[in-house]
């Protein structure tokens, strides 16, 4: 089946039957991907890798508890609106999966950040 190319939702297909189902469930995806939040753990530190259904999901990428030192938090590569929200005591840097222009989040701090592929750009609030 087709799906929307940012958040997967499943199009409707011309003769296909329960389309509630299909719509309510993209309701819930797109309702999710502008609003809800993914809690990420980075105590380990080094690189934090967003699975892509986590990414697609959430509009906020929340870390919490505090790694020994700065980490990176990579996201898939495309292109996205999402915000980060580090609620740690070190600076997280985040990347896409194949590398590009990098946005550094403080401790304490959230970004809105923008994903134009594998380049990203901290938006101003």
């Amino acid at each position: 089946m087709a799906t929307t190319p940012f958040t997967n939702v499943t199009h409707l297909e011309p003769a296909q039957g329960d389309k509630h189902i299909t719509l309510n469930t993209g309701a819930d995806k797109t309702d999710g991907s502008n609003n809800d939040f993914n809690d990420i753990d980075v105590s380990g530190g080094g690189i934090i890798v967003v699975a892509a259904v986590d990414y697609e999901s959430n509009f906020v990428q929340r870390l919490h508890t505090n790694p020994g030192a700065g980490f990176t938090l990579e996201v898939p590569d495309g292109g996205r609106v999402f915000a980060v929200d580090n609620t740690t005591n070190q600076t997280c840097t985040v990347d896409t999966a194949t590398g590009g222009t990098t946005v550094s989040v403080p401790a304490t701090t959230t970004k809105l950040i923008y994903s134009k592929g594998t380049d990203l750009v901290e938006l101003a609030v």
